[in-house]
């Protein structure tokens, strides 16, 4: 399988911004903040990073 790497590169960026909170994750409340289940944060907000939400959703605790 070919790795496109101009693709990797820019997830990681994305991956970057997000664990910071930058740019289109800045000021994004967070799951903990709205009292809600991880999994519920990302179907209403997370999905501003679609890439990694089936990762997160199969890793993160379905409670609070």
């Amino acid at each position: 399988m070919l790795i496109n790497v101009t693709s990797y590169v820019q997830t990681l960026i994305d991956f970057v911004d997000l664990v910071e909170g930058r740019r289109p994750f800045a000021n994004i409340p967070t799951a903990t903040s709205l009292n809600m289940h991880a999994h519920e944060w990302w179907d209403l907000i997370g999905m501003g990073a679609c890439i990694f939400t089936p990762i997160a959703k199969h890793i993160l605790p379905k409670s609070i």
